[in-house]
């Protein structure tokens, strides 16, 4: 049993959610990105801050969902930052009125839609600058040429691989280069596209890490069946003969607050192929750790405890056992400078969630929003291997939750806390941030969105809006007051590198 290596240093994790939820005043258009991370770095640094965390940043198209990615071996045109590239884009040659919606850099939700195809934009101008060099020759890694290939393929043909024709849609990579010249341009596009995008992620986390502060990206449970993953490795997936779903992804835990949800990504034949779909998830690992050092597994519980498949667009489904220790040990073996958190929150079971993990030294995730099952409540009982946190993502932001809490309920967390609640509303929140900050958690995070006590919803599960995944700061990073936390971090006992 493979036990992963974990720094036995008390840290604190800033929660930022996406890039372009941030918001400074440099910015320009209607969207954070690479770029504005460097600043918040540097406040996140000055206070304590050992980690930033984000959602995947693969390329998820115009869905705003991180999760519903094209391909986990992808960094999202939407991230580009121009800050150092504007010299080199001649802007008259941008679609005018798309330039000028882009724009409105002050609204308080993103334009996705249209900050996307503005990216691409500048990335197809810059790439027509560079033409000459045949990328294609040059990428060894088969799941970026995939991608690029599956993108250049949809562009063709303005649909989902699954209505391609035959030759496209169960073809060889290598046999489709070959054979088909006319998308060897739109090919490279893509791969030249990745390696600007990679090569900006690559400099933010070394100058973090020359700032102390570590990079924290969420692993997808499942990809989308629309995505470059399934397509080019359609034998590691619940598919029919002719490539449609034949099982799809839910969640339907017991207790679970959020109840049964449908979310319909191809699931992996963890069952039928193991030691594929090991490998494959394992190469995934090795992309992403090239700028991250650590990696939080969403829905943990579908590797540690059991995986539910459904009948694409039903209602029921049914539990399978999970991979277990099959995965782990060859992930803890193959990257032993990586720390694998375990987003386990959803089921409760000492003996099918935590001891496995445990067994491992994977440090699983404790909530007091999840306050109703007591494991989540007694906050002065979190174990040392755990990240204990305010919000994430699909909680409510800490004040709003506070400001919801039935005064009753709150007693619960005043009982905890050594001195007396605080009269004033913004004074009460601290004090529940110093009560996680002050567990014995090895990790504890606080989001962006706590800080700035912003109170709107940043994603709904199970419920598709036009807000979810698109809201910005109201303020910006430069506004923000990083004091308080900064004084709990250090009272907290918890440091990054440089301080």
């Amino acid at each position: 049993m493979n036990k992963q290596k974990v720094p036995q240093i008390r840290s604190a994790i800033l929660d930022v959610h996406s890039p372009i939820y941030l918001k400074s005043l440099k910015g320009k258009y209607c969207g954070g990105d690479v770029g504005d991370i460097y600043g918040l770095v540097d406040m996140a640094s000055k206070a304590g801050f050992g980690y930033l965390q984000f959602t995947p940043i693969q390329d998820t198209g115009h869905n705003p969902c991180p999760y519903m990615g094209r391909s986990i071996f992808s960094y999202n045109p939407i991230f580009l930052s121009l800050d150092h590239l504007e010299t080199e884009i001649d802007f008259n040659q941008i679609d005018k009125d798309l330039l000028q919606r882009v724009k409105k850099g002050t609204l308080d939700h993103v334009g996705y839609r249209r900050l996307y195809d503005f990216k691409v934009q500048v990335l197809r101008q810059l790439f027509d600058k560079a033409k000459g060099r045949n990328i294609m020759q040059e990428e060894g890694n088969e799941q970026v040429l995939a991608y690029a290939v599956f993108c250049a393929l949809r562009n063709k043909y303005r649909s989902k691989w699954i209505n391609w024709p035959n030759k496209f849609k169960f073809g060889s990579i290598q046999n489709i280069i070959k054979n088909h010249p006319s998308l060897h341009s739109e090919i490279n596009f893509y791969l030249f596209s990745q390696r600007l995008l990679g090569g900006q992620w690559a400099d933010l986390n070394e100058y973090a890490s020359q700032k102390g502060v570590k990079l924290i990206f969420d692993k997808p449970i499942y990809p989308v069946h629309d995505s470059a993953e399934v397509w080019a490795n359609q034998d590691l997936f619940y598919l029919n003969p002719d490539g449609s779903l034949k099982m799809a992804s839910g969640c339907n835990n017991p207790k679970d607050p959020f109840g049964a949800q449908y979310w319909g990504h191809a699931v992996y034949k963890y069952k039928q192929k193991p030691k594929e779909v090991i490998e494959y998830y394992s190469k995934s690992i090795a992309f992403m750790s090239r700028i991250a050092q650590t990696i939080r597994l969403d829905h943990a519980l579908a590797l540690v405890w059991k995986y539910y498949l459904m009948k694409p667009h039903s209602e029921n489904g049914k539990h399978v056992p999970a991979i277990k220790h099959k995965l782990f040990n060859v992930l803890i073996k193959k990257y032993p400078g990586i720390t694998f958190i375990a987003e386990d929150l959803g089921y409760v079971s000492k003996r099918n969630v935590d001891e496995p993990l445990i067994k491992h030294n994977i440090p699983g995730m404790r909530s007091l929003q999840w306050f109703k099952i007591p494991k989540y409540a007694r906050v002065f009982a979190y174990p040392k291997l755990c990240l204990a946190m305010t919000s994430n993502h699909d909680l409510d932001s800490l004040p709003r939750w506070w400001q919801k809490l039935r005064q009753s309920r709150k007693l619960i967390f005043w009982k905890q806390i050594a001195e007396p609640p605080a009269k004033d509303y913004h004074n009460q929140i601290w004090q529940i941030v110093g009560l996680v900050f002050g567990s014995e958690a090895l990790w504890a995070s606080i989001t962006l969105r706590d800080l700035t006590f912003d109170l709107r919803r940043y994603n709904m599960p199970g419920v598709k809006n036009s807000q979810n995944w698109t809201e910005r700061m109201h303020i910006n990073i430069e506004d923000v007051d990083f004091n308080p936390i900064g004084t709990i971090i250090k009272s907290s006992n918890r440091r990054n590198g440089i301080i």
